[in-house]
């Protein structure tokens, strides 16, 4: 793998880290019942991880195929 590929793997992953670490376990998880606007809320920034994990992850992929 050439040097290029590497860097962007490398930075890549350092957001994927940075995404990660942004979220708190209590965002992304359900803890019980709450208020409804508490529920909302978690389920929209779960939304937002996955979203940006699957974008990340769809990069990646890329980058090692091609």
């Amino acid at each position: 793998m050439n040097i290029i590929k590497q860097f962007k793997l490398r930075k890549l992953n350092k957001e994927r880290e940075r995404l990660l670490n942004e979220f708190t376990v209590e965002d992304i998880t359900v803890q019980g019942v709450g208020p409804l606007g508490k529920s909302l809320n978690n389920a929209a920034k779960r939304a937002c991880l996955m979203d940006g994990l699957e974008k990340l992850d769809a990069k990646i992929k890329a980058i090692m195929e091609g």
